[in-house]
């Protein structure tokens, strides 16, 4: 509120009214946001990878703008869980980079389409399912419709990977941009469960980020001596980083694995878990260099093991904390639920950063997905069982050691009231 006065009178200005009187807002209908979003941001995933793929281009005289571009839109499609040929071989493994940017990216353009739409509806389930269904729509159509022009390209599996992706990023968007919370109509004795199997993942996804980290700080002089083998000038350099970042949270993935046990292979004769390190050929990509030395693996590595415990234990506390219930066989059961549940979902993460990048000796690279189907389900379902029996039988006592505290309370006092009387007789 600004005032402007004189000696003959006082005017009152509302700035903040005037100026939106002055600016009309233009609303777009949340049908056009939705699925221009979509288009956005595929579009937007193409670029990240064609703009690397162009600067190649620009600096090799032999390349060909077209074989850039294409290259751009194959690993789009991979990020969408196809399986395209790339350099004359076949290459199945997903850069979950690209996709989790997918998915970041479409979180906000969905809900964008959501608020536009809040006005218009009081059924927040009903918008949910027509905003974000026209976002996931939208972008199933368009990378499926990419793969279908891009020769030796499973059309297939772009449609399935699309319809995850683009999913996860509409629902997701718009449930958040509403507030609509779609475990509401869950029975209340399961909604704790994805709260707690999402702590328990991201603890071992963690688990596996720090493992990473300290085999690259160990192994950087022999990841140096690969990149600078590669030969190459700066934007060879530039690429070569923005691929190996595409498929970061790949070898993520694959260190969580390593830590709970299950192993992670790279190709034919090559296998990495606690019990040693066997090495065959690699493939000269500098990140490889972190690769330990062939031979048994130090005891303190069997240490990462507690991410996983960690992780069960916290999975339990999550969901039996928010529970009444004092039998302790039903906590127990809840916190092996949890931790089995959470194993199935690490799995499914490992299936996605797996894959081939070839047909012959690197026809499987990544996670060893049989053992961790045995060790993720039962050392985080183990954890669990015997956190929640702690749980339940810590409640069971509770109530007896509150009354016991208590009723020695009671004594104290009645004693010390009994001998100041006496005293004050004396």
């Amino acid at each position: 509120m600004a005032e402007r006065g004189s000696r003959h009178r006082m005017i009152a200005v509302d700035v903040d009214e005037a100026a939106r009187v002055a600016r009309p807002q233009v609303t777009i209908p949340w049908f056009v946001l939705a699925p221009v979003g979509a288009l956005a941001v595929a579009a937007a995933g193409w670029l990240l990878m064609a703009g690397p793929a162009a600067l190649g281009w620009l600096t090799s005289p032999e390349s060909q703008l077209a074989d850039a571009l294409g290259l751009a839109s194959r690993v789009l499609l991979l990020a969408n869980g196809a399986v395209t040929t790339i350099g004359g071989q076949s290459v199945s493994i997903a850069p979950l980079g690209l996709a989790l940017a997918l998915i970041l990216l479409g979180v906000p353009v969905a809900g964008l389409a959501a608020r536009a739409a809040i006005d218009e509806t009081d059924d927040l389930r009903g918008l949910v399912l027509r905003v974000g269904g026209a976002y996931a729509g939208t972008y199933i159509v368009f990378i499926t419709l990419i793969a279908f022009f891009v020769p030796e390209t499973s059309v297939i599996r772009a449609f399935l990977g699309s319809v995850l992706i683009g999913g996860i990023s509409g629902f997701w968007g718009v449930t958040r941009a509403v507030g609509y919370d779609p475990c509401e109509r869950w029975p209340v004795r399961a909604r704790s469960f994805p709260r707690g199997i999402g702590v328990a993942a991201l603890i071992c996804v963690g688990t596996g980020a720090a493992l990473l980290s300290v085999v690259l700080i160990l192994g950087r002089e022999r990841i140096a001596a690969i990149a600078d083998g590669l030969g190459g000038d700066g934007t060879a350099g530039i690429l070569l980083i923005v691929i190996q970042l595409a498929w970061l949270p790949n070898l993520v993935i694959w260190a969580m694995a390593w830590a709970l046990g299950a192993g992670v292979t790279l190709g034919e004769g090559t296998l990495l878990d606690m019990n040693g390190t066997s090495l065959g050929f690699l493939p000269s990509i500098p990140v490889l260099g972190a690769v330990p030395d062939p031979g048994p693996v130090p005891e303190l590595a069997w240490l990462w093991l507690l991410g996983g415990v960690l992780a069960g234990v916290l999975a339990t506390l999550v969901v039996t904390l928010n529970r009444s219930s004092e039998r302790f066989y039903e906590t127990s059961m809840t916190g092996g639920i949890a931790g089995i549940l959470t194993g199935v979902l690490l799995f499914v993460l490992a299936w996605f950063a797996s894959g081939g990048l070839g047909t012959q000796r690197l026809a499987h690279v990544g996670v060893r997905l049989g053992g961790l189907a045995i060790t993720a389900p039962c050392i985080l379902g183990l954890v669990g069982l015997v956190t929640g029996l702690v749980v339940g039988l810590a409640r069971r006592e509770w109530p007896t050691w509150r009354r016991n505290c208590a009723e020695t309370g009671q004594d104290s006092s009645m004693q010390r009231g009994g001998e100041e009387e006496q005293t004050l007789r004396r």
